[in-house]
């Protein structure tokens, strides 16, 4: 039986951006922002393992070149772009998922009110640094992608506002990591194997460490090549 493990996630960032198509969260790609290219040890399991822990379905579909996924705000389900590389798919189906978990337009509407309710800038922020940080407790390193995609999304916000989404980058990290750690080890159990460490609890990367999100200087900024009516990366 494995040993209960306490998982601390530290994240903080400085300034880091995503695509939209009407009543979607999703990322659009900058234009200096290359696609990520590589395979991912045990990536058929760490995928479902994903989609077991995403609070709405996954599934792959075609889609056009620049678009890698999105979240359907009203079907509350996750589109994948078909024929992306595996670290592509494994990154953009978390930053989908941290979409659905973080910003769920009917939890949105409750925290109208408060005036709570993120701004697209630090919707896109929060669900690639959530992207990144479990990429990276994962051992795939997406910094190529994710701190062009931060700091274009971040440019022009203050810095105040995004030490606000801390916190909230964290609890999502953290919730993820270890939905995904448990739900390996049920996989693996299942077939009858044995080996105590899984994909996903290898040990916190140092790009997870304080400095991590800080991403690229500021002078590292994309312009986003166009606004729609939803959100994908």
């Amino acid at each position: 039986m494995s040993k209960l493990r306490k998982i601390i996630v530290r994240v903080k960032l400085r300034i880091p951006h995503v695509f939209d198509v009407s009543q979607t969260e999703g990322d659009d790609l900058p234009s200096v922002v290359g696609e990520l290219d590589g395979s991912v040890e045990g990536y058929e399991d760490l995928m479902s393992a994903l989609k077991d822990v995403s609070p709405v379905p996954v599934a792959f579909e075609a889609m056009e070149p620049d678009t890698k996924g999105y979240f359907h705000r009203v079907d509350k389900r996750i589109a994948l772009a078909e024929g992306q590389s595996q670290i592509q798919s494994v990154k953009t189906c978390i930053h989908e998922i941290a979409h659905a978990t973080l910003h769920d337009p009917d939890m949105q509407e409750a925290m109208a009110d408060t005036g709570d309710l993120p701004d697209r800038r630090t919707r896109e922020v929060q669900a690639e640094s959530v992207a990144f940080t479990v990429c990276s407790y994962l051992g795939l390193d997406t910094s190529d992608y994710s701190f062009g995609y931060i700091a274009e999304w971040s440019a022009g916000k203050e810095t105040s506002a995004l030490k606000d989404s801390i916190e909230c980058i964290r609890a999502a990290s953290s919730g993820l990591i270890e939905g995904i750690d448990t739900r390996m080890a049920q996989i693996r159990e299942a077939r009858g194997q044995t080996r105590e460490v899984p994909l996903a609890t290898r040990a916190l990367q140092t790009r997870t460490s304080s400095t991590a999100l800080l991403g690229p200087s500021t002078q590292q900024r994309h312009v986003p090549q166009r606004e729609a009516a939803a959100q994908a990366r």
